[in-house]
């Protein structure tokens, strides 16, 4: 992957003299993301200026960028890979385009010579890409359908300027970026500030499956090229169990195109594994796999099924023991996102990606599966929870409020408490609470006179629930419970959480992760399947299990899903006891700013008297914090 930033003029006049070492510093703080070459070019007219720094994966001698088109007017800068480069620089060139290398990235300016603003329907991989077209006076933005690599725009109304992450942008000192203190509420509530949100004033992320189109003399307009439709249709269950081996093998198979070295991350679930499987069946060099253990944490380590698969598929298999000295990764952790984190697993993830690098460039992972074939139990809670009546909702409340605290995270107890405190609530409401941080009691975490950050934080309105779940609400599109929330799960979660954390610990490594699930033909079908052939008899991902039974062992197939957690809990009322004192629990604490320190303070010492379970809260504090002490400032 790569490293891209620029800069455009709004106005009629040229660029600053200055304004090309602003846009090659932007690019070299991203240098991580680019290390092996990097290059800049400013635009004839003078009005723009791109940057860019790359990791060559593919045409490592001439791969080079910015990209000119054959007259010198337009240039590109593009992070990430099409896939079916190939058949486009055929097509491109008996169209009559010259092409000065053999990359994937060359096609974007000949395709936009040859569709202009449709050339994003031709292109499918996992990309962000800027054109600068000298003669028009446009600069096009666009990222890819499913939003796994990043861009985010900075528009000022004097100009614009974009980068792959927020620290490009902070380097260019003639932005006005400061924190935005609005987007508190949705980071507690989410764990994340929901797209196009950002921390960050006048600072925006493109969305997904978009481009935006500057001109001249017009206010920049974005379109949308691409929509999932998660509404089933009419399938039989032999068709739907073919067609998925079928599209999931294709799908691994365009992802194997690279000129470095290439393994996968296998962490012993059900994706890695058939990842695994897939490639080990279409390659003859042998194959390397990476996956993370939790040293003295049984509960959490899933490296004993990836040892089980790795000799079954006869991979060469590294692994990377996970302690709680991790915690030392913090700085770099929150570095690496560009602000508060609340997902843990960003440290697992940064430590199998930095064994990977070591070995490989290249590495495909599981992420986009659950979101596709119903892999998490709460897509099955949702429509559980639609069928029971208000009065068996209450009663369960009551119920399971009044038994003793189940101190594990996945204890039947703590399920079922969890299940029943939401099942009654709207639909949207609901999801929020089951994948929220805090949500219920957001209003008391919020210190008393910022509520004026209540009415300006919510993604959908003012905040608090009901407004924080609007924002849910609009991306529930399906015509039954469970499509709505593979919807919810698909434009949120997936977005703002999964796919960043991969590319941010990928990229903080100097690796290229790949996500062979999130195919477009792939996530067209899936998305069409009916409830019955997604999950059946209790069983989740039903379908994929059935589809690759003959290549995934037993063991794997029959265990249900753990996700890549942490010992959060334990570590926390442990070794991590000090650093959250120091961090969180002092009274120069800058989140005291605008949190309530008697009533976090309060949840925090009943988590570390082992009364309640606030890891994950204390982790999304944690990391405020730590951004707060830095960048945040």
């Amino acid at each position: 992957m790569c490293g891209i930033a620029g800069i455009v003029s709004r106005g009629r006049s040229p660029l600053a003299q200055e304004a090309r070492s602003h846009v090659e510093r932007m690019a070299a703080r991203m240098r991580h993301r680019g290390p092996d070459s990097s290059g800049s070019w400013v635009a004839p007219s003078g009005r723009c200026v791109l940057g860019h720094t790359r990791l060559a994966v593919i045409d490592l001698e001439t791969g080079g960028q910015p990209i000119l088109n054959e007259a010198g007017s337009m240039a590109t800068i593009v992070n990430g890979m099409i896939y079916n480069y190939q058949s486009l620089r055929s097509r491109l060139k008996d169209r009559g385009h010259t092409f000065r290398s053999t990359g994937d990235c060359e096609v974007v300016v000949h395709a936009y010579e040859e569709w202009g603003l449709d050339l994003v329907e031709h292109l499918r991989g996992q990309f962000a890409f800027a054109i600068w077209d000298d003669e028009r006076r446009r600069l096009v933005l666009g990222r890819d359908r499913m939003g796994i690599k990043p861009l985010f725009v900075y528009d000022d109304g004097e100009r614009i300027a974009w980068a792959s992450e927020l620290k490009g942008l902070m380097q260019n000192p003639d932005l006005d970026a400061g924190m935005k203190p609005s987007a508190l509420p949705s980071y507690l509530a989410f764990g994340y500030v929901p797209t196009p949100g950002t921390f960050y004033r006048n600072v925006r992320a493109l969305r997904p499956a978009s481009c935006m189109v500057v001109e001249e003399g017009v206010e920049p307009r974005i379109r949308t090229y691409w929509q999932v439709d998660f509404n089933p249709r009419s399938v039989s269950w032999r068709q739907a169990k073919q067609e998925v081996r079928r599209l999931v093998r294709q799908s691994v198979k365009r992802r194997l195109v690279a000129d470095v070295p290439l393994g996968v991350l296998l962490s012993g679930g059900l994706d890695s594994t058939i990842i695994t499987a897939v490639v080990a069946s279409l390659t003859d060099s042998a194959l390397q796999t990476f996956t993370a253990s939790f040293e003295g944490s049984p509960k959490y380590d899933e490296a004993g099924f990836a040892r089980v698969v790795s000799k079954q598929l006869r991979t060469v298999h590294h692994e990377v023991a996970i302690g709680p000295d991790c915690i030392d990764q913090l700085d770099t952790l929150v570095d690496a996102h560009d602000g508060p984190f609340g997902d843990s697993s960003a440290l697992p993830t940064y430590a199998v990606t930095q064994l990977a690098k070591e070995n490989v460039t290249v590495a495909l992972s599981g992420e986009g599966s659950d979101e596709l074939f119903c892999g998490y139990l709460r897509l099955r809670a949702m429509e559980l929870a639609s069928r029971i009546p208000r009065w068996a909702s209450a009663l369960g409340r009551k119920t399971f409020s009044s038994l003793p605290h189940d101190p594990h995270p996945r204890g039947l107890r703590r399920r079922m408490s969890r299940f029943f405190e939401a099942a009654g609530l709207p639909e949207e409401e609901r999801w929020l609470q089951w994948v929220g941080f805090f949500v219920a009691d957001l209003e008391r975490v919020m210190k008393p006179g910022t509520e004026a950050l209540l009415e300006a934080g919510g993604p959908g309105g003012p905040g608090g629930l009901p407004d924080l779940a609007a924002s849910i609400r609009e991306s529930m599109k399906g015509n039954n419970v469970l499509a709505r929330s593979l919807a919810a799960n698909f434009s949120t979660y997936l977005l703002d959480d999964l796919l960043v954390k991969a590319d941010r610990m990928g990229m903080a490594n100097s690796m290229e992760l790949r996500v062979p699930f999130l195919d477009t033909d792939l996530v067209e079908y899936a998305a069409g399947l009916p409830p019955s052939v997604l999950r059946r008899r209790g069983t989740l991902k039903y379908v994929l299990r059935e589809a690759f039974s003959d290549v995934v062992p037993r063991i794997v197939l029959e265990r249900g899903k753990q996700g890549f957690a942490v010992p959060l809990p334990e570590w926390f009322r442990g070794p991590w006891r000090e650093i959250l004192y120091e961090r969180v629990l002092t009274e120069d604490a800058r989140l005291w700013d605008w949190l309530d320190r008697d009533y976090v303070t309060d949840r925090a010492e009943a988590h570390l008297d082992g009364k309640i379970d606030y890891s994950q809260q204390l982790w999304a504090l944690l990391t405020l914090e730590t951004w707060l002490q830095g960048a945040g400032r």
